[in-house]
């Protein structure tokens, strides 16, 4: 599914601004 992906990339770039993964 295209929004679990958008959903993937939103989490992902959260957790790199935070400075996690």
């Amino acid at each position: 599914m295209v929004v679990l992906f958008i959903l993937l990339i939103i989490v992902g770039c959260s957790c790199f601004s935070h400075g996690g993964y």
